[in-house]
């Protein structure tokens, strides 16, 4: 939100703008990961006064990488993984901070998500702000979680509510089949339109503006 003396000017979601950036057509067939973090590492649990729980980090992962390399074969695709901005590499020797994805593709480039989303199959995410790249390119988003995860109460209602937003359902790998998840890539539109309204694109008029273009309009205005 930009705010002036007078009244307050609505911008976009940061993730819905950047998605409004013209990227190049990437043939490749792929899933996107979005990695928060957790449980490997912390996350803002700390910050925000909450509990984490004592998890096996080492089962918890070993279930997330079963999982992918069963999507992966099921459906002759390439998981792609998308760090959290906080842990993403910036050095070329280091590919991931992480360990347990060390055999996955992980792209650590700042505008991961605005070059690959267009593209991508579908998202698979256990909850993000960063799933407005796939309302806003129209690319089904799987909310996933695993036994353990699930038995904490703020990550399970996180998963859960954020399913339920994006008018899908939330998913426990340990559960994973493919008739199952193929069943939930199919899009309820009118959730993604309504979510994109809720959001990511408050004011109706700028639903093509980028950020940087509607606050420059309104210094234009405003100083004229």
């Amino acid at each position: 939100m930009f705010f002036s003396l007078y009244k307050n000017k609505y911008i976009h979601n940061w993730d819905y703008s950047n998605s409004l950036i013209k990227k190049k057509n990437n043939k490749k067939r792929y899933v996107l990961y979005l990695d928060n973090g957790g449980p490997y590492f912390t996350g803002d649990h700390y910050h925000i006064g909450n509990k984490l729980l004592d998890f096996n980090v080492n089962k918890i992962y070993l279930s997330y990488l079963d999982f992918f390399k069963k999507i992966e074969n099921d459906f002759n695709c390439k998981i792609i993984i998308i760090p959290h901005p906080k842990y993403k590499s910036h050095f070329k020797k280091i590919k991931t901070f992480n360990p347990f994805f060390k055999d996955f593709a992980v792209d650590n480039a700042p505008n991961a998500l605005q070059t690959l989303s267009n593209n991508a199959f579908f998202f698979l995410s256990k909850g993000s702000t960063a799933s407005a790249y796939a309302v806003v390119h129209k690319k089904p988003m799987i909310c996933i979680g695993t036994d353990e995860e699930f038995k904490d109460s703020i990550m399970s209602a996180t998963m859960v509510q954020h399913a339920a937003a994006l008018g899908t359902k939330h998913l426990n790998i340990k559960n994973y089949k493919k008739k199952i998840l193929k069943k939930m890539l199919k899009i309820n539109f009118k959730k993604y339109d309504l979510y994109s309204k809720k959001f990511l694109a408050p004011n109706p008029k700028f639903l093509k503006k980028k950020n940087y273009e509607i606050i420059s309009n309104f210094i234009d205005n405003y100083s004229s």
